[in-house]
């Protein structure tokens, strides 16, 4: 072959697998910002598990998130919960609030020492996230923010939100179908909630808040110590 037409065919195929780089690239990019505009505001149902000291607690769920708000409602019997009293509630706005019938010791604790702002921060702002971070999450397939680290799948969907200080965890499973399954919220193992996700819908929610709480020095360990084993019993009899 002709010299001049090999140095013109081999600029040709660099322009060419440059073209297609950066239009790999630009979709890499824009799948990754929907898939996370799609947390900023979502409704899910299921069930939800807690266990605690080889104890286990099985009940329905609805969670809703709007911007800076996240309310989740554990609920006691119907589809769905969906004809079920609350037996517990937990609220996250400008406040932390939970609101629990069965045992409303829980009211009264000073929750911001136990649920990391920077890590709710970091969940109500992925948005702006791909925009500052994207470079280190499309090459390296998670970012860390101050002392909050977030992966992602090989599908670009997020699959681990993690407090490096205090070690509170989410973990998010998907089907095959790369439909939200399962949800793992932890704190460095000593106890485990899991959300096994039966219906996800995206888009705008009314949430309603519960009242600001009066604060206390209350231990959450001490008292889960004391009382989480009594609550899961009358749970299970229920």
């Amino acid at each position: 072959m002709n010299p001049r037409v090999m140095i013109i065919v081999s600029l040709l195929a660099l322009i060419l697998l440059g073209a297609c780089s950066a239009n790999r690239r630009q979709a890499d990019e824009m799948k990754l910002r929907a898939e996370m505009l799609r947390w900023q505001s979502f409704r899910s149902e299921g069930i939800v598990e807690a266990n605690y000291m080889g104890l286990a607690l099985r009940k329905f769920y609805v969670a809703q998130k709007n911007d800076s708000e996240l309310r989740l409602d554990v609920l006691d019997g119907g589809i769905m919960g969906g004809s079920g009293s609350p037996l517990l509630t937990f609220y996250k706005g400008e406040y932390i609030a939970i609101k629990s019938p069965m045992m409303p010791q829980l009211e009264h604790l000073n929750l911001d020492r136990f649920f990391p702002e920077e890590t709710f921060d970091k969940f109500n702002s992925l948005g702006p996230l791909v925009d500052e971070h994207k470079d280190t999450i499309l090459k390296n397939g998670y970012t860390v923010i101050d002392s909050v680290r977030v992966d992602f799948t090989k599908q670009l969907q997020l699959s681990r939100v993690k407090d490096l200080r205090s070690g509170a965890e989410m973990n998010l499973l998907y089907d095959r179908g790369g439909e939200l399954d399962q949800i793992s919220l932890g704190l460095d193992g000593s106890m485990a909630v899991k959300l096994l996700v039966d219906h996800m819908e995206y888009g705008a929610q009314a949430i309603e808040p519960l009242p600001r709480p009066e604060k206390s020095g209350l231990s959450i360990f001490d008292m889960f110590e004391m009382q989480l084993e009594d609550l899961m019993e009358r749970a299970e009899d229920q």
